[in-house]
């Protein structure tokens, strides 16, 4: 294992040790909001594969809000679902960002982190299949994710905490701190994307993707509340380890979906 997995894992490792009996614990009133976000922008419609799986959400979760976040004027995946469009949204920091990317996938990345930010709840990307309800996450952490299967390295790293689902209240100092380091990375990755896919797989990770890596590792051991990055097997986990709360599918959405491309190359191993 290379230096700086070692070292999120040595930070994260004790702290899932201390926190992780908290999910088994009902509690009358949630940290959390219960709202499920779940974002589709571009001019390509919903996959038709993906509504059996934002079904299995609102099935696990009753008397949820759930909301869906779109560019354009689209009819919902569910007709349970609350449209909000987000030229209503109003942005705090990255709709510079936001604007000046020319990938769905990083803008989605961008939204995502803003809206849960300021409002709170649970993002979930389209093609996670719901095993179990997350009712206990949200009663009693401040924030969760959970880490990606071992990866290709990404800035030295072969494992990363994945944006694919996160759950967090509203202005977490970790989701801020994220906000940050978005505007750091821009500041630092090329402002126009390269011609190859790899180049600007590449560009759209060390934007988006990687900036939740960054502030979870400046942030997470002083953040006020429970805050737990969960092991891959609680919402990424392959045949044949079984999964905890959600399996997911890694459906392509932009040229390959972030995560796609990293567990679809050679695995990097101890």
């Amino acid at each position: 294992m290379n230096p700086r997995d070692s070292e999120l894992l040595d930070l994260l490792a004790p702290i899932y040790e201390k926190l992780q009996h908290l999910q088994y614990q009902p509690q009358a009133i949630s940290k959390i909001p219960n709202v499920l976000h779940f974002i589709w922008l571009g001019p390509k419609n919903f996959p038709p594969q993906s509504v059996k799986y934002v079904r299995s959400w609102l099935a696990h979760h009753p008397g949820w809000k759930v909301v869906f976040w779109t560019d354009r004027d689209r009819q919902p995946p569910c007709s349970a679902m609350e449209v909000r469009n987000i030229a209503n949204f109003s942005w705090s920091k990255l709709k510079h960002y936001y604007d000046g990317s020319l990938n769905w996938g990083e803008k989605s990345d961008y939204l995502r982190y803003e809206i849960l930010a300021q409002e709170g709840g649970v993002y979930v990307d389209h093609d996670f299949y719901c095993c179990h309800s997350i009712d206990k996450l949200i009663q009693n952490f401040d924030f969760f994710c959970g880490l990606e299967l071992p990866h290709h390295l990404v800035q030295g790293r072969a494992i990363t905490p994945c944006n694919a689902l996160l759950g967090t209240t509203p202005n977490h100092e970790i989701l801020n701190a994220v906000l940050q380091c978005v505007e750091q990375a821009w500041s630092l990755a090329p402002t126009k994307f390269c011609e190859s896919r790899c180049s600007e797989f590449d560009l759209v990770m060390n934007r988006s993707y990687m900036p939740l890596t960054h502030a979870i590792l400046s942030t997470i051991a002083t953040a006020k509340g429970a805050n737990i990055v969960f092991p891959a097997a609680y919402f990424y986990s392959k045949e044949p380890v079984p999964t905890v709360y959600s399996k997911h599918i890694y459906a392509t959405t932009w040229a390959l979906s972030q995560t796609e491309q990293l567990t679809q190359q050679t695995y990097v191993r101890s």
